[in-house]
C-alpha cells in the first residue's frame, strides 16, 4: 500500500462529522466516502470543489459562519452534506459521497486590445498618440481650463477610451455622493464621463533618499501633510465604464469554470458480471487494484488519487462497473487509455492536450498580424512623440497649481529630462538631487509622514522588518505630465495617465542613426545567415560581409551535393575577400525525409506538435518561412550515425576557405522548453514511466497548478517525479553527447564551435563558446566552467527581437527614419551585450539573421552597414 498524502487539518471538515453521519446499510446499501477531510464547510454558492489530484480541499475563505451542528445526535446526509458541497449519488449496490461541483475546461482567448483587460501587445497605452492627435485649438483648451470630451473627434474618442480603465480612484472636492459602505463598487452614472473635461499639467515625482544608501528611496507627494490626509479621506474607487472587471488577469489565465458535477467521458466502461470485494479497503489505490484483478484488465491508478482514504458504511462486494462509476463520481475522475493500459486519473485528456486546446483557442482568436500590429503600435508611439518634440509641446504645458517644490527642484527635473538618450546614471552613485533642507517645511513634514507610514507597514509584514528606514537627507525629482479627467457634475476628478516628460523633452540629445559599428575590441565579428542559392546571392553576401567588416560568415548546410557545391564557392569568394566561412551543422536535424523523427509524450514530432498546437501562430502559414521551419524536426538520438556525421563535418572542414565547423542544437532541452514539446522518446518511455511511478508524464506540467481558482503550487509528488524524469532525460542526453564527442574526436574535430546547446525552435540570444567540451554540465554551455577555464565567449545579436525592442520606444529615437531605427537597434543591442558580458571575456559577437530568408537578411545588412555596390 502506498503512503497516504499529507494529512489535512480535520477541523470543520466532513471527516469531523463522520461518526454522527446517519446511514443504515441494511436499508440503503453500502456507502462509500472518499477523502472526507477534503470537504470543508461552505456558505457561498458555486464555491470551488476539492482538487483531489492536487491535494487541495475546498478553499478556507468559504468557511461557514454558521453555528456548528448540535452535539451528540445523528446527522441526516441530506442535511449535512450540502453544507460541505457534497451529495449522495446512488448506483446499483453502492452509493457514494461526491462533490456537487466540478471544474470544467473552458479555454478563453487572450484579450489583446479592449482598453481595460490584460493587453499583451501594449496596444492600449496610447497616451502620446492621443496628445499628438489634438489640434491647436484642442491643445489650447487642454492646457487651459479644460478640453471637453464631447469636442473630441470620433477617432480621438476611440484612443481616449483605451486609456480609461474599467475602474478608477476618484478624488472629490467634497464628500463623495456614493455610499462608503456599499458591498459592490459604485458605478459612474451614464453621461458623467462623456460630459467630463481633460486637463494636462506638468508635475513632479519626488523621491527622497539617504545619501550613499541603496534601496532607501521614498516617494512622496508635492503637497502638505494636511492635503495628503484630506485627499486620502475624499477618495473612492468607482467603476468608470462598462467592461471586464479588475479580475481580468485571472479570467485570462484560468480556463476552468465551476459547474454542477457530472459524469466525465472515459475510455473504459465496464459491462461485466465480475464483482469486487470492498472489505478491508482503506484507500483508492486498493480499490482500483481489486478492480483490475477482478476484470483482468491492465488498469492502473494515478498515485495522486490512489493515496486518498476511503471510509465505508456497510460491506460486501459490488459489480465492477458500478464501483468504477462510484469512484469516478466520488473523485470527479475518469479513465484514460495510455498505450496498452488504462489509467484511473482526473481526466481522460492529459495536461499536455488541455494546454494544446488552450493554445489553439488563443491563436484562433488572436488578432490577425498581431506581431506586425505590435511593432506598428510601438512605432506609432515614437511618431507621436516626434511630432510633440518638433512642436516643443512640453514647453507649452503649464505647471500643476499648488506646487510647493522650490524652483531649483523644477530646474533639476527639467535638466534630468534632457539627459542624453544613451546616458545612464551610475547605479552606484546618487542621482542629481538637492538637500532636504532646501524644501519648504511643509514638504519636509510630508516626507517624514511618508517614512512613518512605511515603517508602520514594514512592522506588519511577515516576518516584520525590525530595522528602521533610513531617514532621507536628499531629494530628486522627475518631470511628469498628468493627464486628468475632471467630472464637474460630481465635483470630482481622476488621473488618466502619468507620462514621463523626458520622452518628449525638446532639449535632449537625439540618436543619430549612424551605420552599425563593431566595437574595436571584438576579435571575432561573425554573421549568421541562410546559405545562398545562386552565384548572385554569393557575391552579394560576400560584398556586404566585407563592407560590414565581418571576420567570419556562418551558414547552415544540409546534406545535398548542391549545398556543398555552394558552400565551396562561398568559401573561395570569402577567402579572396579576407574572411572565413563556417558551416553550421546540427547532429539532431534529420537530413533525409526517411530519417526517424523524435516524438513527444503524445507521439508527435516537433513539426506535428507546432501545427497541432498552433504554437507558431501565423508563422506556420507564412510561405517565406516554410523552408526555414522544415529542418526544425529532431531525429531520434539513439538511431543517429554520429561517425557519419563527424565524417561529413570533416569533409566540409577541408574545403577551401572553410575556417572551422560550428555546431548548433547539439542536445535537446529538458522540461518541454520548445513550445511545450519535449523530446521524450514517445509512448514507450511514457508507458514505462507510468508503470513504474503510477503517474502519467503528460500530466507533469500540471495545468491546474497555474489555472485553478485555488492557485496552489505544484504538489510535492509532481515535483519529485518531475525531478526523476529530468534525471532520466539528462542521462539520455549525456549518452548522446558522449557519443557525439567521441565521434568528433576520432574525426580530428575536437575544436568545433558550439553555437547553441539546447534544441529549440526560436533563435534567442545565447552564449557562443569557442571550443566543444565534454558533457556533464546541465546547461551544456554554462558560463561558470568556461570562465573558470579562461575560455573567451561570443555573444549573439538578433533582429528577431526588433518588435520587442521597440515596444519600449527608446527615448532619443524619435527623429530616426526606418533605416536609422534599425541601425540604432543593432548598435544598442551590441553595446548592451558587451556591457552584460564584460566580465565574461567576450572574444566577439555574432549577428544572427538566420531566421530570415537570405534576400531579407541582405536587405537588413544593406540598411545596417550602408548600401552595397553589388545590390541595386
Amino acid at each position: 500500500m502506498r503512503p497516504r498524502q499529507a494529512g489535512l487539518p480535520p477541523t470543520d471538515t466532513l471527516a469531523t462529522f463522520l461518526e454522527r453521519l446517519y446511514w443504515n446499510p441494511a436499508e440503503r446499501g453500502l456507502l462509500l466516502i472518499i477523502a472526507p477531510e477534503y470537504y470543508r464547510r461552505q456558505t457561498q454558492p458555486n464555491a470551488p470543489p476539492p482538487s483531489f489530484s492536487r491535494g487541495v480541499p475546498t478553499t478556507s475563505k468559504f468557511a461557514s459562519n454558521k453555528a456548528t451542528f448540535a452535539e451528540g445526535g445523528p446527522l441526516n446526509p441530506a442535511q449535512i452534506l450540502p453544507e460541505f458541497g457534497a451529495q449522495v449519488l446512488r448506483f446499483e449496490g453502492i452509493s457514494v459521497v461526491a462533490p456537487e461541483r466540478m471544474f470544467v475546461f473552458h479555454p478563453r482567448p487572450l484579450p489583446l486590445n479592449d482598453g481595460s483587460r490584460v493587453d499583451f501587445l501594449g496596444l492600449s497605452d496610447l497616451g502620446w498618440p492621443f496628445l499628438a492627435s489634438l489640434s491647436a485649438e484642442q491643445c489650447q483648451a487642454l492646457l487651459g481650463s479644460g478640453l471637453a470630451i464631447s469636442r473630441l473627434k470620433e477617432d480621438q474618442k476611440a484612443l481616449l477610451i483605451k486609456l480609461v480603465p474599467t475602474q478608477g480612484r476618484l478624488q472629490f472636492t467634497g464628500v463623495s455622493p456614493f455610499p462608503s459602505d456599499a458591498k459592490e463598487t459604485p458605478v459612474l452614472p451614464p453621461g458623467v464621463l462623456e460630459s467630463g473635461q481633460l486637463q494636462l499639467r506638468q508635475t513632479l515625482s519626488l523621491t527622497g533618499f539617504a545619501s550613499g544608501k541603496k534601496d532607501s528611496e521614498i516617494n512622496f507627494q508635492d503637497a502638505t501633510p494636511t492635503e495628503v490626509t484630506t485627499q486620502a479621506r475624499q477618495q473612492q474607487v468607482v467603476t468608470l465604464r462598462p467592461g471586464p472587471d479588475l479580475r481580468s488577469w485571472q479570467e485570462v489565465i484560468n480556463p476552468f469554470d465551476i459547474a454542477p458535477a457530472r459524469t466525465k467521458p472515459r475510455a473504459l466502461n465496464l459491462d461485466t458480471s465480475a464483482r469486487v470485494s470492498l472489505e478491508g479497503a482503506s484507500d483508492v489505490q486498493t480499490l482500483v487494484q481489486r478492480l483490475a484483478t477482478a476484470t483482468q484488465l491492465p488498469l492502473l491508478c494515478d498515485r495522486r488519487l490512489g493515496a486518498h482514504s476511503v471510509v465505508m458504511r456497510g460491506g460486501g462486494s459490488v459489480r465492477a462497473g458500478e464501483l468504477l462509476k462510484a469512484l469516478c463520481r466520488g473523485l470527479n475522475a475518469s479513465v484514460r487509455r495510455v498505450g496498452s493500459v488504462f489509467l484511473f486519473t482526473e481526466d481522460q485528456e492529459t495536461t499536455r492536450e488541455l494546454e494544446e486546446k488552450q493554445q489553439q483557442v488563443r491563436v484562433l482568436n488572436r488578432e490577425k498580424n498581431a506581431s506586425a500590429k505590435f511593432l506598428q503600435t510601438a512605432l506609432d508611439k515614437i511618431d507621436a512623440r516626434r511630432k510633440l518634440i518638433q512642436n516643443k509641446f512640453l514647453s507649452t504645458v503649464p505647471r500643476k497649481s499648488g506646487s510647493l517644490a522650490p524652483e531649483s527642484l523644477w530646474k533639476l527635473a527639467w535638466e534630468r529630462g534632457a539627459a542624453p538618450a544613451d546616458s545612464e546614471e551610475d547605479e552606484d552613485k546618487d542621482p542629481p538631487s538637492l538637500a532636504i533642507g532646501l524644501l519648504p517645511e511643509s514638504l519636509q513634514k510630508t516626507l517624514v509622514q511618508r517614512v512613518q507610514r512605511e515603517e508602520a507597514a514594514a512592522r506588519q509584514r511577515t516576518p516584520p522588518a525590525l530595522e528602521p528606514i533610513a531617514m532621507p537627507d536628499r531629494v530628486s525629482a522627475d518631470l511628469e505630465l498628468e493627464l486628468r479627467v475632471n467630472l464637474p457634475t460630481l465635483g470630482a476628478h481622476f488621473t488618466l495617465r502619468y507620462l514621463s516628460a523626458s520622452e518628449i523633452h525638446p532639449d535632449k540629445k537625439f540618436a543619430s542613426g549612424e551605420p552599425v559599428v563593431w566595437p574595436e575590441d571584438l576579435k571575432t565579428r561573425a554573421l549568421l545567415v541562410q546559405l545562398p542559392k545562386s552565384l548572385i546571392e554569393i557575391e552579394s553576401l560576400v560584398g556586404l560581409a566585407k563592407q560590414a567588416q565581418v571576420t567570419e560568415l556562418r551558414v547552415p548546410v544540409g546534406a545535398s551535393e548542391e549545398e556543398v557545391r555552394i558552400l565551396m564557392e562561398l568559401g573561395k569568394k570569402a577567402k579572396t575577400a579576407g574572411f572565413g566561412v563556417r558551416p553550421v551543422l546540427s547532429p539532431l536535424t534529420p537530413l533525409q525525409s526517411t530519417t526517424p523523427r523524435e516524438t513527444s509524450l503524445l507521439g508527435r514530432t516537433l513539426l506535428q506538435h507546432l501545427k497541432a498546437s498552433k504554437a507558431w501562430g501565423g508563422y506556420m502559414n507564412d510561405p517565406s518561412l516554410t523552408e526555414l521551419l522544415l529542418p526544425l524536426d529532431m531525429a531520434i538520438p539513439e538511431l543517429l550515425d554520429l561517425r557519419a556525421f563527424a565524417e561529413r563535418a570533416r569533409r566540409l572542414r577541408a574545403l577551401p576557405g572553410i575556417t572551422g565547423i560550428s555546431l548548433r542544437d547539439i542536445a535537446f532541452a529538458l522540461g518541454g522548453a520548445t513550445y511545450g514539446w519535449e523530446a521524450s522518446g514517445g509512448l514507450e518511455r511514457r508507458l514505462a514511466f507510468l508503470k513504474r511511478e503510477q503517474l502519467d508524464l503528460a500530466d507533469l506540467d500540471d495545468v491546474r497548478g497555474a489555472w485553478t481558482l485555488s492557485n496552489q503550487p505544484s504538489t510535492p509528488v509532481q515535483a519529485m517525479l518531475r525531478t526523476r524524469w529530468e534525471a532520466l532525460q539528462f542521462e539520455r542526453r549525456t549518452l548522446f553527447l558522449t557519443r557525439l564527442h567521441k565521434a568528433l574526436k576520432e574525426a580530428g574535430l575536437e575544436a568545433v564551435d558550439a553555437e547553441k546547446g539546447h534544441f529549440q525552435v526560436t533563435r534567442r540570444w545565447e552564449q557562443l563558446r569557442p571550443g566543444f567540451f565534454l558533457p556533464g554540465d546541465d546547461n551544456l554551455l554554462g558560463i561558470a566552467p568556461l570562465v573558470a577555464a579562461g575560455r573567451p565567449a561570443l555573444g549573439v545579436v538578433q533582429k528577431t527581437l526588433w518588435p520587442f525592442f521597440w515596444q519600449y520606444a527608446p527615448s532619443g529615437t524619435e527623429l530616426l527614419d526606418e533605416v536609422g531605427r534599425l541601425r540604432f537597434f543593432l548598435n544598442q543591442s551590441l553595446r548592451d551585450l558587451l556591457k552584460e558580458e564584460k566580465e565574461k571575456k567576450l572574444a566577439g559577437a555574432i549577428l544572427d539573421l538566420s531566421d530570415q530568408p537570405l534576400p531579407e537578411a541582405l536587405a537588413t545588412l544593406t540598411s545596417a552597414f550602408g548600401k552595397s555596390p553589388l545590390l541595386k
